[in-house]
């Protein structure tokens, strides 16, 4: 897969441009990343305390840690 495929595929955004759809073949690791961007912007909008919104980012990075781990075992990076 060539670098454009792999872009066209990775920056994948909702009709408001701000939420990040994944595409792998590891649905659990993508479902985690969506999961996870839908609870802090409810979070957000729901005017969660700093330190809520802060472990809310927290369970993002690491869902996104994940899933870009996926991404590189499928890409035969790691």
């Amino acid at each position: 897969m060539g670098n454009g495929e792999y872009a066209k595929q990775v920056d994948a955004y909702d009709p408001l441009g701000s939420i990040f759809l994944p595409r792998t073949n590891n649905p659990e690791a993508e479902f985690s990343v969506w999961q996870a961007q839908i609870l802090l912007r409810r979070g957000i909008a729901a005017g969660a305390s700093f330190e809520e919104q802060c472990r809310l980012q927290e369970q993002l990075d690491m869902a996104r840690r994940h899933y870009m781990g996926a991404v590189a075992l499928q890409e035969g990076e790691w």
